[in-house]
């Protein structure tokens, strides 16, 4: 045990001295004297078999070994600081806060579905939640007000923020049944069809658009330049079912996910639309500031959204049927 507490001490000398770039600038720092601090990184040296150091250097600069050997060393002691934390928290039996974000257009659907969970396995973890839109949680994730976003989606736009998946979901245009396509046909509202559409098929069909804050709008842009489109917006909402309910009403369409549609309970019911067969996707992600170690239960929480993802009904494309918009007479 001793001499896996000394290499922790190892290494925080060898952190130290890359940082000051002179062995009298470290020891002063780490509290010993010069010739104990020039000891122990000679020793630790001699045991690896290279040089960490090139001294003949004025400052004193690592080498490729040393470059290689210090990254190293930053990433265990991030563990060795995080792992005390938990374990602190253990012993100590305190009461763990995470603040979290999501989308506002995500919570309804998805907290519902986690936070019981994730409550009954870590009763001990208090949970505070933050709504807002893709851009506004960055901002906030960035400057320290929520510790974890979850069930956001790429890309990100700001930089300093890290990620990881948690699943995949499909992007649906939502159109009037009565729209022009059709012609005098108004075809049946199934919710297992999607109409696979052609770009100049919508030229003249307004979009009621997401917020520029919102990560849905950034998947717009993705959708209109990859096919060549630019449509005239007719409106902005921060609500897809808001949107979905007035394109379902004739006022042009939108863009919505798979998951996040309640157009059943909608006075006139949509339909469906896409550019692409297999729909576009976009990645779920939760989301934390870059260089701040996960906590335990933040960890926990990630693992745990993405269980909950996992084979989701509502995630998964392959349960719908495609056709062409002249095809609908086929379907009635």
């Amino acid at each position: 045990m001793e001499e896996f507490h000394m290499d922790f001490v190892r290494f925080e000398y060898l952190i130290a001295l890359d940082e000051c770039k002179s062995f009298s600038r470290a020891a002063e720092k780490c509290f010993i004297s010069q010739p104990a601090l020039t000891k122990s990184i000679n020793k630790l040296e001699e045991s690896l078999g290279v040089r960490l150091f090139d001294r003949s250097k004025t400052p004193i600069a690592l080498t490729y070994a040393g470059e290689h050997y210090l990254r190293g060393v930053r990433n265990i002691m991030a563990m060795k600081t995080q792992l005390d934390l938990e374990m602190a928290e253990i012993a100590g039996n305190r009461k763990e806060h995470l603040a979290v974000g999501i989308p506002e257009s995500r919570g309804q659907k998805w907290l519902g579905q986690i936070l019981p969970l994730y409550a009954e396995a870590y009763p001990d973890v208090d949970i505070q939640i933050f709504e807002s839109t893709s851009q506004g949680l960055e901002e906030a994730l960035i400057e320290g007000k929520i510790d974890l976003i979850i069930v956001s989606t790429l890309p990100i736009l700001t930089p300093g923020i890290d990620y990881e998946a948690l699943a995949s979901e499909s992007l649906l245009f939502v159109l009037p049944p009565a729209h022009e396509i059709f012609g005098d046909v108004i075809p049946p509202a199934m919710r297992d069809t999607v109409y696979h559409l052609r770009p100049e098929q919508l030229r003249h069909t307004p979009f009621i658009s997401p917020l520029k804050t919102q990560g849905l709008y950034r998947a717009s842009r993705q959708i209109f330049e990859k096919h060549g489109m630019m449509p005239r917006i007719l409106l902005e909402t921060v609500n897809p079912d808001t949107a979905a309910s007035l394109a379902s009403e004739g006022l042009g369409f939108s863009l919505t996910t798979m998951n996040l549609s309640n157009f059943h309970a909608f006075p006139t019911v949509p339909l469906l639309g896409t550019l692409d067969v297999p729909p576009f996707e976009r990645t779920l992600i939760a989301s934390w500031k870059r260089g701040k170690p996960l906590s335990f239960p933040a960890r926990k929480l990630i693992d745990l959204t993405r269980e909950c993802m996992r084979n989701h009904p509502e995630l998964d494309y392959t349960a719908f049927r495609f056709c062409r918009p002249e095809e609908v007479g086929e379907l009635m």
